[in-house]
């Protein structure tokens, strides 16, 4: 009697064991002959749909829920890509603002060079090279430009050679 006990025990062992390994590997599926087996009882049934039901619902919040992460990372992106378009802007506002100042400066240098030469233009040449030659090479060359042509050549040939040369090689 011993044996056969031991030997159904043993037979019963090995069934397991091989529905394991099979179920491991991918051979059987037993699980979906349980869940249908499951579903046939009338009080089980109920359960195992709030199941299905349930895993469906975690699915579809996981697929939500990597477009939430997508739609972030694209947003993450654009606002990056916006920061460096405000920084663009305001590197060439900054450009525009020094621009437009140079030109202010640079205006307001002619408008004085402009008064200089009206100034000096009323004056003997001689005069007028005793003063100019004390002053800045750049701005007497800002003021001869900005003399009538008679005027500034009575005052070249009046300052000294070495002084109106170096003038005359900055014309433009």
């Amino acid at each position: 009697m011993f044996r056969w006990v031991l030997t159904v025990i043993l037979l019963i062992l090995s069934l397991v064991v091989a529905s394991v390994i099979l179920t491991i590997t991918g051979v059987i599926h037993p699980q979906d002959k349980l869940i249908t087996y499951a579903k046939s009882i009338s009080w089980l049934a109920p359960y195992i749909e709030t199941y299905y039901i349930g895993l469906e619902s975690e699915q579809w919040s996981e697929q939500e829920q990597e477009k939430i992460d997508y739609a972030w990372v694209e947003i993450n992106q654009k606002e990056q890509e916006l920061a460096e378009e405000k920084q663009k802007l305001r590197d060439l506002e900054d450009r525009l603002t020094r621009q437009e100042q140079a030109l202010i400066d640079k205006e307001n240098k002619s408008q004085s060079a402009a008064n200089l030469a009206a100034l000096y233009g009323k004056m003997q040449p001689e005069e007028a090279v005793d003063i100019l030659v004390l002053m800045d090479k750049n701005l007497v060359l800002d003021i001869i430009l900005a003399m009538d042509d008679e005027m500034a050549a009575d005052i070249l040939v009046s300052l000294p050679s070495d002084f109106a040369a170096e003038l005359s090689s900055q014309f433009h």
